[in-house]
């Protein structure tokens, strides 16, 4: 759990702490990361530790809603455009902009990568959770969308949020962590959206 006590702290020393934890987790991952590696990095007494959290899970928790609290308000306005242009334009500027936000955030995105290489149980709960969210989310969007006449009504929206989703979280990850440069990576997005919008016939 984490404690109301690691809430209560500065928003100072809060950052510096999920900042060294993102570190810890994006270099070394989560499944051999101890509580002695995460009081090593975030320069506190495990005595602290303990002030702020029952278990390294609770400091991986924490490094999550750090993410995406700092994605939200990253991708707020283009997001708030939902409704107004078609969501497969909008699609590919998430795609772009999620691309800036790892770019500017590398510590953040490294860390965020550990849910997709953890054996962990929590931590696959977590990746579950993530997954039915992101497709829901995809899923509205998508009926949305097919309500405004923007997208056929022949679609089956279920196929296309879950292919949508995990071209995202999973494929452009990889790529990502290929280290391909921004423009490649959207020549490869752009790639997978020529096949969505023309089809392979």
């Amino acid at each position: 759990m984490i404690k109301e006590t690691f809430h209560r702290l500065s928003p100072i020393k809060k950052e510096f702490i999920l900042k060294k934890a993102h570190q810890v987790f994006g270099s070394r991952g989560y499944d051999q990361i101890t509580v002695k590696d995460i009081v090593k990095a975030t320069e506190i007494s495990r005595g602290s530790f303990y002030q702020y959290f029952d278990t390294v899970f609770d400091v991986f928790q924490a490094c999550i809603s750090d993410i995406s609290l700092k994605k939200i308000q990253f991708m707020t306005p283009y997001m708030n455009e939902f409704g107004q242009k078609p969501f497969m334009l909008l699609y590919r500027t998430l795609i772009e902009k999620g691309i800036d936000f790892a770019l500017a955030h590398p510590d953040e995105a490294s860390s965020a990568l550990i849910v997709y290489g953890s054996l962990d149980q929590e931590v696959l709960t977590i990746k579950l959770e993530m997954e039915t969210q992101g497709i829901n989310y995809i899923y509205s969007m998508i009926e949305t969308d097919q309500k405004a006449g923007f997208m056929s009504s022949y679609i089956d929206v279920e196929i296309l949020a879950r292919t949508l989703y995990n071209f995202n979280a999973y494929d452009l990850i990889v790529k990502f962590n290929e280290g391909l440069s921004k423009e490649a990576l959207m020549n490869y997005a752009d790639g997978f959206l020529n096949i969505l919008e023309n089809g392979i016939l």
